[in-house]
């Protein structure tokens, strides 16, 4: 049974820290509907409440598309104050600009990528 500050499962974790949302992709591939149930999981896991979102990217290695656009979209994005993408490598850094891309043709929320977690963390408090 997961604990009210911490759920995980094989897609996805997601940890509250001091009134920030920590999520982590597990899994390697994320197409449209594991995209829609990931979000099914931030909304239950937060009681359907406004959170502000710092996202890494652990085992990620493929988004497509269609689940960039819906983690962007009215729905993808219901009550995410705003969100911040840690990128650490290289590639980590090319699948969140793959995402900035996106976002920023047209943002739903307030989104930036950092290197740093402590810059992200200044960043997010300001929202």
């Amino acid at each position: 049974m997961e604990d009210s500050t911490h759920f995980e499962n094989e897609h996805i974790c997601f940890e509250f820290k001091n009134d920030i949302l920590y999520g982590c992709y597990k899994a390697s591939y994320v197409d449209l509907e594991l995209a829609k149930q990931i979000v099914r999981w931030r909304l239950e896991f937060t009681n359907f409440q406004p959170v502000k979102l710092l996202v890494t990217q652990k085992g990620l290695k493929v988004i497509k598309r269609e689940a960039r656009m819906y983690l962007n979209s009215d729905e993808g994005a219901q009550l995410v104050i705003a969100a911040a993408l840690i990128a650490r490598n290289a590639f980590e850094k090319h699948l969140a600009n793959f995402f900035q891309q996106i976002t920023f043709a047209n943002p739903k929320v307030p989104m930036r990528i950092f290197s740093n977690e402590d810059e992200a963390l200044k960043w997010l408090n300001k929202h």
